[in-house]
């Protein structure tokens, strides 16, 4: 069994994150990656097109995540998982309610006490 799936991220551990998925393709098909095209917000900033080319895996780049026409593009892949893994947004929502399973997310300290881009310092 595989389901599909849309990736968010935009630094070194996405990069990672997004390669290992990539890897396990019996059993999850990226149908897209949301990321930014620059950073200098992110110190770890890391490019994701190289990898998402080398994969044909369509690629979005975004300022807000939330805005309607990321959205209607995020609906049109019809995703079963949402995966946010390395982003500096807060997902609303009616983008949470896009994917039919859910939305798997990762930040590395508890939230919302330790929030912000560098928790564990």
């Amino acid at each position: 069994m595989s389901f599909r799936a849309v990736f968010v991220g935009t630094v070194e551990f996405s990069f990672f994150a997004l390669q290992k998925l990539i890897e396990l393709e019996q059993y999850v098909q990226i149908q897209g990656v949301i990321t930014k095209k620059q950073s200098t917000f992110h110190s770890d900033f890391q490019d994701l097109t190289p990898l998402c080319s080398a994969h044909g895996i369509p690629v979005r780049y975004v300022g807000n995540i939330n805005d309607e026409q990321h959205l209607q593009w995020i609906q049109e892949l019809r995703p079963d998982v949402l995966f946010v893994l390395g982003w500096s947004q807060l997902i609303r929502r009616p983008l949470l309610g896009i994917p039919s399973i859910g939305a798997i997310g990762f930040h590395s300290a508890k939230l919302p006490q330790n929030r912000g881009r560098h928790p564990i310092i």
